[in-house]
């Protein structure tokens, strides 16, 4: 039985104006494999609010907006909650998210993302190793309902290396079948499996987004060079996101913040509390913080 939504959810799933991915959250992706992938960018970040972060919407929404449907060869698929709990619970773990009681069964902000107004003032590890780069809603409606796999492929491989001047991959930032392996495989970590894609699938996922509009090869026979005719070029006040490489470095250890650093001068000056009736000093235990996976009802 098809399942039915609300108006209200219907508008929730549109996309937009498309999605502004930061360096940094690529960085943060990359090595999630492309679930993880999908679920963030697809899921959370085509409906957050631009100016706060800030994502709060039903299960029911996620699980439409990341669905996979069914074709010839090729079988549906949808993440139910349990999953997209655990999901969640690794993207807050590695910081790419942070939940919070909102009105909804999903609220949570999304940490790394660049803000209207923001401009070109994301830092981090991975705004060293690209910039950001805007995925539109033409291309993310070609996207929708054709899944993880092929979505990472596109928006996670391919896109951050166009050329904004052409609308060219492969050219500047050669492509190869290595290349495409390594930029969308899943490292393994506890209780997920290593994931890398063959050639064979690779070059059935090129021909899919062939089809759906998304590539046009035009390169000589046996090169990797594609346009992507959906995707925003210079045209569109688009930045440079050509690069030689999207080697992943070292995280650098981020300053403490002003508000950190008058925070522990106020615990300095502070006097100590003291037992009414004693007059000993209290040392009460700090609270024991709630793990990513206990706040969204997942333990291993």
């Amino acid at each position: 039985m098809e399942e039915q939504y609300s108006d209200e959810e219907m508008r929730e799933m549109q996309y937009g104006p498309g999605i502004q991915l930061s360096g940094r959250e690529l960085y943060s992706l990359q090595p999630l494999g492309p679930e993880l992938f999908h679920l963030y960018v697809l899921g959370l970040r085509s409906g957050m609010d631009a100016k706060t972060g800030v994502v709060q919407m039903a299960y029911s929404t996620l699980k439409m907006k990341t669905r996979r449907e069914p074709r010839p060869g090729v079988g549906g698929v949808t993440y139910d909650r349990p999953k997209m709990r655990r999901m969640l619970a690794v993207l807050e773990e590695v910081g790419l998210i942070h939940s919070f009681d909102g009105g909804a069964e999903i609220a949570v902000r999304c940490v790394h993302a660049e803000l209207d107004g923001d401009g070109d003032s994301a830092g981090g590890p991975g705004a060293r190793v690209m910039a950001s780069y805007r995925i539109n809603d033409a291309e993310l409606d070609a996207l929708s309902g054709e899944g993880a796999d092929l979505f990472q492929l596109y928006v996670g491989a391919i896109r951050p290396r166009m050329d904004y001047k052409t609308g060219v991959v492969g050219r500047r930032v050669r492509l190869s079948y290595q290349a495409l392996k390594e930029w969308t495989e899943r490292a393994g970590r506890s209780g997920v499996r290593f994931l890398a894609h063959d050639k064979s699938k690779i070059q059935r996922m090129l021909a899919r987004l062939e089809h759906l509009g998304l590539l046009r090869k035009v390169g000589r026979r046996g090169d990797l060079v594609f346009a992507c005719p959906l995707a925003d070029t210079d045209s569109h006040d688009q930045k440079q996101a050509d690069t030689e490489s999207i080697q992943v470095d070292r995280p650098v250890k981020p300053k403490p913040r002003k508000a950190s650093r008058d925070l522990s001068t106020r615990r300095k000056n502070r006097q100590a509390d003291t037992h009414q009736v004693t007059g000993k000093t209290l040392n009460p235990s700090p609270p024991t913080p709630l793990t990513p996976a206990a706040r969204w009802g997942w333990r291993d």
